[in-house]
């Protein structure tokens, strides 16, 4: 078995584990999206066992795709995460036009990274397909900052269990963001494979640390 086979099969054994432990914990009430997520995230790990014998461009629309309802779904996460925030230091609702002006800065601070270049040689579609690598954990994790910034001046505090959650999302964030910055320094070709395989190990990790926070 490669590592490229078992990365999804460990992740779909840690997700069969922790579902049940935030079923005994009742996350979906205090968690709903995010319980609804882990449960997204099994049925698309399965998924891609399957979707794996597509064609080449088949598997990479399936990818695209999938992605970007996994982007949805996180971002769902960080909104589901500022109410719980807001309700838990009895505010009725987070002030969402301060966490988008905040979100601001945090795109700009986070896309000075790199210079975001392409890799030569490129069809429409791939042009797209990087874009979208580059856009969503700069997006993903600015909107998080802003979130952090935002309790810091409100000087609200985070439930154990939210902070877990939001750690947790922030580190794959930020993998996310490095691997995606490594890629446009690259030529085409699969000698960068080692980083696509850390960023889906490192949501292994990320699994294994909310089973041990959220148990």
């Amino acid at each position: 078995m490669t590592l490229d086979q078992a990365i999804p099969l460990l992740g779909a054994l840690l997700l069969c584990l922790l579902i049940p432990i935030l079923i005994r914990k009742r996350a979906y009430r205090s968690f709903p999206i995010f319980f609804i997520y882990q449960i997204w995230c099994l049925s698309s790990t399965l998924s891609g066992t399957l979707a794996a014998s597509l064609s080449q461009m088949d598997y990479v629309h399936y990818y695209v795709l999938n992605m970007t309802v996994d982007a949805l779904f996180q971002f769902a996460v960080l909104v589901g995460l500022g109410v719980t925030v807001a309700q838990h230091n009895r505010n009725r609702s987070p002030r969402w036009f301060l966490i988008v002006l905040l979100t601001l800065p945090a795109v700009l601070l986070l896309r000075s990274f790199s210079d975001w270049s392409l890799p030569s040689d490129l069809t429409e579609f791939g042009i797209f397909y990087v874009r979208m690598q580059q856009a969503l954990p700069v997006l993903l994790l600015a909107f998080l900052l802003a979130l952090v910034w935002w309790s810091r001046l409100r000087r609200l505090h985070w439930p154990d269990s939210a902070l877990h959650i939001a750690s947790g999302l922030g580190f794959y964030f930020l993998v996310c963001l490095l691997v995606a910055v490594l890629h446009t320094h690259q030529t085409p070709g699969v000698e960068y494979h080692w980083a696509d395989q850390a960023q889906s190990g490192s949501y292994l990790g990320v699994l294994a640390y909310w089973l041990l926070k959220l148990s």
